[in-house]
């Protein structure tokens, strides 16, 4: 008798990025050219679902969409990816399935007043932990009972984020560039720079320890210390915005000498290319401004700097390749999940 295997249960996060309040807001007011408007915001909604992300289907004016939580070690990028959709709206089958169409019909808006907000189950959370700009929320329905979940504020994020400074670093101002183009989208490349994991697969590190910020997220703030075996190296973030730049303050102390480099500024920035490359451009600048420090980082750190990151980046275009190799999901394949 021929045995036959039983089917892989995978898990996973899905996503619904529902804007039928916006479609009725626009129908109501019989605007025109709204379908035009509609349309757009669909494409936009698309065009940031890249890889690892998976579109399962369209649902009217909802994207279905999930990402299999083996590509996504770091879930929190997850909530990132829904605060970069909402932030560029505004600027222009199983038990988890069913309860997630559920959550659709929800009592958010009525009980707060809120119109643009992630609502997140406590399963998702728990695995990100509560960050303090999520609050509790309680929905009930018939044959599911109590669902608890986590309510978050994306309008108070949009305002937020339009407020804070931004740090940017321009390249007449860097003293050190490196520039590469990956086979990667910019969602998937943030998280191969955030997720410590995801570092230690093509980076020389021993231990990579991140400290979140007094919201208990990774963000502006927060910071990371990295044990390279000679050296440790803190950077502290000054900007962030994700899937496009983030800019920081590093400064590196040696184990066996009793010295620490010049603090300096960095902005790594993810360039889309087309559908499936990324340019990522690394840009250094010393915030010492001495000449020697100045010539010795242009120079002599130049030289240094661009075989680390030669070596470290053939890793990572290897690591990505290797992804993409052993990702034999075909589109539209829908993992088991409870989340």
């Amino acid at each position: 008798m021929e045995h036959i295997a039983s089917p892989r249960i995978r898990t996973g996060f899905f996503i619904i990025a529902d804007i039928s309040g916006y479609t009725s807001f626009l129908t109501d007011t019989e605007l025109g050219h709204a379908q035009e408007i509609i349309e757009e915001i669909i494409r936009l909604l698309l065009d940031h679902i890249q890889p690892p992300l998976k579109i399962v289907q369209l649902e009217g004016d909802a994207v279905f969409y999930y990402v299999p939580e083996e590509v996504l070690p770091e879930p929190e990028r997850l909530l990132e990816h829904i605060e970069a959709c909402y932030c560029d709206f505004v600027s222009v089958a199983g038990p988890g399935i069913i309860l997630l169409h559920r959550l659709l019909k929800n009592g958010v808006t009525e009980k707060t007043g809120l119109r643009g907000y992630a609502l997140m189950t406590n399963a998702y959370l728990d695995r990100i932990g509560m960050p303090s700009s999520i609050t509790a929320h309680t929905e009930t329905y018939e044959h599911i009972g109590e669902v608890r979940c986590g309510l978050h504020d994306l309008q108070a994020y949009e305002h937020k984020m339009r407020d804070v400074k931004r740090v940017y670093l321009e390249r007449g101002d860097a003293d050190y560039i490196y520039e590469r183009i990956l086979a990667a989208s910019p969602e998937l490349l943030w998280s191969f720079i955030i997720d410590p994991e995801r570092r230690k697969l093509y980076q020389t590190i021993k231990e990579l320890k991140p400290v979140r910020n007094s919201s208990g997220r990774m963000g502006i703030g927060a910071e990371f210390h990295c044990d390279h075996g000679a050296f440790t190296r803190v950077t502290q973030m000054l900007d962030w915005r994700p899937f496009h730049y983030m800019t920081n303050t590093t400064v590196q102390s040696f184990h066996k000498l009793p010295l620490k480099s010049p603090k300096a500024m960095v902005t790594f920035e993810f360039i889309p290319i087309d559908s499936g490359h990324t340019k990522i451009s690394f840009r250094v600048r010393s915030l010492r401004r001495d000449w020697f420090t100045v010539q010795f980082l242009r120079r002599i750190g130049k030289r240094l700097f661009d075989k680390e990151n030669e070596k470290d980046y053939n890793r990572l275009d290897e690591v990505l390749a290797k992804m993409q190799r052993e990702d034999k999901s075909p589109d539209g394949y829908l993992p088991r999940t409870d989340h």
